[in-house]
C-alpha cells in the first residue's frame, strides 16, 4: 500500500470522533450517506437508515480505502447500552472504497429517500479528468478555444474521447454476458468503467497539474483553501439549474404538508362532529 492506513484513522477520528450515523441525524437533522464495498465487492449504503449505529469515522475511513493505495479497514459499531465499539460485520470481512461498486449509488437512495434528482461534484481524480474530456467539458473547453480551427479540433478530441469510453463499456458488459471475466481485477476495472459517475448536475472542480503529483499527499490548510474557492467556481455555473429543481422540491414538500395538514384538520373536524353527535 502506498498511504499509511493508521494515520488516516487518526485523522478522520481527529474530525469526526465517535459519532455514530444516527446520533449525527439527531444533531444536524440532515441525512449523510456513504458508499462503501463490502467483502468481495458488494456495494454498501451507510446512513442512519440503514446502520444507524455505525460510527461514521470508520465508513469514511472505508470510503477512502481504495485497493492498492491503503489497506481496507472494519466498520465499527457503538453498542446500544454500553457504548461500547464494536465490529460492524463478522471477523474477518473489512470493506473498502465504494467507488468500485457504485460511486453515485443512485438506485438506493432513491429507495431509501425517494429521490430522482441528483447534484454530483466530481472530485475523484480519475473520473474528473475523464468528465473534462467528455461531453461535459466541452462549454468550457469550446469557450477557451479561440480560433475556429482549435474549436473544431477540441470537438473532435472530445467525440473521440466520448467514443473510445462508450465502447469500453459496451465491451465490459458483453464479456460479462458470457461470463469470461473472472479474475477480481478485472472485475474491479469493469465496476469502475461500466458505472456513470455523473448526475443531474454535474460539478467538475478543475484540478491541477500539481494536484496529481500531490495526489499521494494529505492536503495542507493552504490546499484546502483552494479546493473549496475552485469547487465554488465550478458551482456557479450551475446555480440557476440547482435553483430550479430545488424551487420544484420545495414546493411539492410544501404542497405535501399542507395536504396532510388538510387531512388531520378534517379528521379532526369529524371526530368533533361525531363526539357533539354523541353527546346530543
Amino acid at each position: 500500500v502506498l498511504m499509511s492506513s493508521a494515520l488516516f484513522a487518526e485523522t478522520t477520528k481527529a474530525y469526526f470522533g465517535d459519532v455514530t450515523f444516527a446520533e449525527a441525524f439527531v444533531i444536524s437533522k440532515r441525512a449523510v450517506s456513504i458508499q462503501v464495498s463490502v467483502g468481495l465487492g458488494h456495494g454498501f449504503v451507510l446512513n442512519h437508515f440503514t446502520a444507524p449505529q455505525v460510527v461514521i469515522r470508520t465508513a469514511v475511513n472505508a470510503s477512502c480505502a481504495l485497493p492498492g493505495l491503503m489497506r481496507p479497514f472494519e466498520l465499527l459499531a457503538k453498542d446500544d447500552h454500553t457504548g461500547e465499539l464494536i465490529p460492524f460485520h463478522p471477523p474477518g470481512v473489512s470493506s473498502f472504497d465504494g467507488t468500485i461498486t457504485a460511486d453515485i449509488p443512485a438506485a438506493r437512495l432513491t429507495e431509501l429517500f425517494n429521490c430522482n434528482n441528483f447534484i454530483v461534484s466530481q472530485v475523484n481524480p480519475h473520473i474528473n479528468f475523464v468528465l473534462h474530456l467528455a461531453e461535459e467539458g466541452q462549454g468550457r473547453r469550446l469557450q477557451q478555444a479561440r480560433s475556429g480551427d482549435r474549436r473544431a479540433a477540441v470537438t473532435k478530441l472530445l467525440r473521440v474521447a466520448n467514443f473510445l469510453l462508450l465502447n469500453m463499456k459496451y465491451g465490459m458488459h458483453k464479456l460479462l454476458e458470457v461470463d469470461l471475466l473472472n479474475l477480481q481485477v478485472v472485475r474491479t476495472l469493469q465496476g469502475i468503467l461500466v458505472q456513470d459517475f455523473r448526475g443531474h448536475i454535474t460539478v467538475l472542480p478543475q484540478l491541477e497539474f500539481r494536484d496529481y503529483l500531490r495526489i499521494l499527499h494529505h492536503p495542507s490548510e493552504k490546499d484546502m483553501g483552494r479546493f473549496i474557492l475552485s469547487g465554488e467556481k465550478a458551482t456557479w455555473p450551475h446555480v440557476e439549474a440547482i435553483r430550479l429543481v430545488m424551487a420544484a422540491e420545495i414546493a411539492m414538500q410544501e404542497a405535501g404538508a399542507a395536504l396532510r395538514a388538510r387531512q388531520a384538520q378534517q379528521k379532526h373536524s369529524r371526530r368533533s362532529a361525531g363526539s357533539g353527535n354523541g353527546y346530543g
